[in-house]
């Protein structure tokens, strides 16, 4: 047996330990009262799995491994499944969350439960994606994005997700974006933590995007920058409700944020919409602002009405109004502007505000997947050396 397994193994004291990497090998162990501890995972397809050796409470097993792939694993004992306590690092299965070796050169998902927030009296799930060379940055910005549990590659989101873990992987690599901490925020009351107003809906909604701004600020924050080396660089994004509650998040609590992505954002909102927002504003926030929109509709007609098209063209007018310098031209023309169609190729333009239109995009996380690395790229080009 490798020797580093060995000393491991040899401890007078056994406990498990963040699975051990030597060469081509892994040694995974875990602590449990059991008669008989099954590791199952990616390494055999997830079929018969590798019963472990040792008792005792203390089992272990050596399995090959390659780096450039991964690996995903879980214990079974008996009936009940149990991820590795002592490994942060998830991936997202088809039907719960499995403990995780990322592959190499890319990032990793640490899964952070049931967080309480005594602001909203609730508790909720965060994913943070951790950049592959996060030790090697002397300190990381941070993006926070709204409806967490379908960001990154999660075959459980009931509407499809982002895929943004991928996306990140890629263009940080290519040196398209810096290495960024990005920080997942699930929600247990989506209607009322990302509205500011009221508005028509059953159940009566009940606005708490003030109280959800302290919890970002007050609870989540402290708790992520305790955790990480990051910076004062802090983003948000967010699609749909998540969107329009980003831009009024930035806005409000420009002091705190310095970037904001709005997909598809529901603008729509009202008492006060966000255009009167925007126009009754003296002092101009310094930040930085991603707007964009589909053009579609479900059956993929074409319809300046269609995903919030008209309210995202209305908001981008109103910062135009109050003299924000914007990439995109004012007033939508869906057949002659190039800028403002999205294309993955075009140039990343300098300017603090940008509207895109995704052509034959719809409402949905797949559309969103497509347009958000170019929305980075936009938010973050001022951070690269050489962008």
């Amino acid at each position: 047996m490798n020797a580093v397994f060995s000393k491991f193994l040899d401890r007078k004291e056994q406990k498990s330990a963040f699975p051990l990497i030597s060469d081509d090998e892994i040694l995974i162990s875990f602590s449990i009262q059991a008669e008989c501890v099954i590791l199952k995972g990616d390494f055999d397809a997830w079929t018969d799995g590798i019963e472990m050796e040792g008792g005792d409470g203390f089992w272990w097993a050596v399995l090959p491994f390659d780096a450039e792939s991964g690996l995903a694993y879980k214990f079974l004992v008996g009936d009940d499944w149990y991820c590795d306590p002592h490994n942060p690092y998830i991936s997202f299965g088809p039907e719960a969350y499995n403990s995780c070796i990322p592959r190499r050169g890319k990032g990793g998902i640490i899964h952070l439960q049931a967080l309480y927030s005594p602001e909203l009296e609730n508790e909720r799930d965060i994913f943070v994606y951790v950049p592959h060379d996060h030790l090697d940055t002397p300190s990381l910005p941070i993006l926070y994005a709204q409806d967490g549990y379908n960001l990154f590659s999660n075959p459980q989101a009931p509407f499809g997700n982002w895929a943004l873990d991928q996306t990140l992987d890629i263009l940080i690599e290519k040196g398209l974006l810096p290495p960024l901490l990005v920080v997942a925020i699930d929600t247990p009351d989506r209607m009322n933590e990302y509205s500011w107003s009221a508005f028509p809906h059953e159940p009566p909604v009940v606005p708490r995007l003030e109280q959800y701004a302290i919890f970002m600020r007050e609870t989540l924050h402290p708790l992520i920058t305790e955790k990480w080396r990051c910076s004062t660089d802090v983003a948000i994004l967010g699609g749909s409700l998540g969107g329009s509650s980003a831009l009024w998040l930035a806005w409000h609590h420009a002091d705190f944020f310095s970037r904001v992505a709005a997909f598809s954002g529901s603008f729509w909102m009202e008492d006060p919409s966000m255009m009167e927002i925007i126009a009754s504003t003296q002092n101009q926030p310094d930040i930085k602002i991603y707007l964009d929109s589909g053009d579609s509709d479900r059956e993929g007609t074409v319809r300046f009405d269609a995903d919030n098209l008209n309210f995202v063209d209305c908001v981008h007018d109103a910062l135009c109004a109050q003299g924000w310098n914007s990439a995109s031209p004012v007033g939508i023309d869906l057949d002659s502007d190039r800028l403002q169609q999205w294309d993955e190729e075009q140039e990343i333009p300098s300017e603090k505000v940008c509207m895109i239109v995704g052509k034959g995009h719809q409402h949905r996380e797949e559309d969103w997947a497509k347009r958000v690395g170019w929305a980075l790229r936009f938010l973050y080009t001022d951070l690269l050396e050489n962008p």
